[in-house]
């Protein structure tokens, strides 16, 4: 099916909802599908960010700029994900957790504002990766447009191109507790530490980055294209690190693969 049959489908599933509430981050992904419901829905689509001490602050600045660009209503509501056990424990089914708190609140936004329906932004390439924030989907009734009509996340950034958006080409985000092993449990000191030691390394130039945090040790993952340059300014990125609290500094050889934390439960792809 080419792109724009794809893309008229997903227009046309957001009509017939009537009214959408979209789960919105900031991400190329949840980008696209705020820019589809305002092009579909006018007034009757609204963009929801759920705020916590997992996302990076930079990224909920980014997301307000690009809803002003996009010209669709914004509410943040705070998630408290560092209260729930569960979620902090760490277990491999963390994620379930927080998508249940933040659909709950986004349902309750949701009902006072004669919303009909609560919309994300995956795509068919989650289907490929270990999401247990499926199942909060499911119970919660949470549709996804895009992958619904068939869309990947290429085509999600050719879309946004089209668009003129710049963001299309913005690297590949997660929350900051996607950085640390299952069963670590997770803490505010150590979700700071990775935000401070990536933006460091943003700073410096390198996009596609992930601090993954194995107690002392900071694992370094980026473009393997970029391994170069990053070894070159060791000694000033192991002096910050260890300023951060870091003891040791490592740089994964194998490169960035998004959801690498999962390889530690052996996910092949089937649930």
């Amino acid at each position: 099916m080419k792109l724009s049959e794809k893309e008229g489908r997903a227009l046309e599933y957001l009509r017939g909802m009537g009214s959408v509430a979209v789960a919105f981050s900031g991400g190329v992904d949840s980008t696209l599908v705020c820019v589809l419901a305002k092009e579909a829905l006018h007034d009757k689509a609204i963009a929801i960010i759920g705020k916590s001490e997992v996302d990076p602050l930079e990224e909920l600045q980014e997301a307000r700029k690009i809803a002003r660009r996009i010209g669709i209503g914004l509410i943040e509501t705070t998630i408290p994900v560092m209260e729930n056990e569960d979620f902090v424990r760490n277990s491999p089914d963390r994620c379930y957790y927080c998508k249940m708190m933040l659909f709950d609140a986004m349902g309750n936004i949701a009902r006072k504002m004669h919303v009909r329906n609560i919309v994300d932004g995956s795509t068919v390439d989650d289907e490929k990766d270990y999401r247990p924030g499926r199942i909060a989907k499911s119970e919660f009734g949470v549709r996804s447009p895009l992958l619904e009509a068939g869309i990947c996340k290429n085509e999600v950034r050719t879309l946004l191109r089209k668009r003129g958006f710049e963001t299309w080409s913005k690297p590949q985000a997660a929350c900051l507790a996607s950085r640390i092993p299952y069963g670590t449990r997770i803490t505010v000191e150590t979700l700071e530490m990775i935000a401070s030691a990536e933006r460091y390394l943003r700073r410096l130039g390198f996009g596609q980055v992930r601090v993954r945090a194995h107690g002392p040790i900071a694992r370094i993952e980026l473009e393997r294209s970029e391994m170069g340059r990053l070894l070159s300014k060791r000694a000033s990125i192991t002096r910050r690190f260890k300023e951060l609290g870091f003891i040791y500094v490592t740089l994964d050889i194998e490169g960035y693969r998004s959801g690498s934390l999962n390889e530690a439960i052996g996910w092949t792809g089937k649930e």
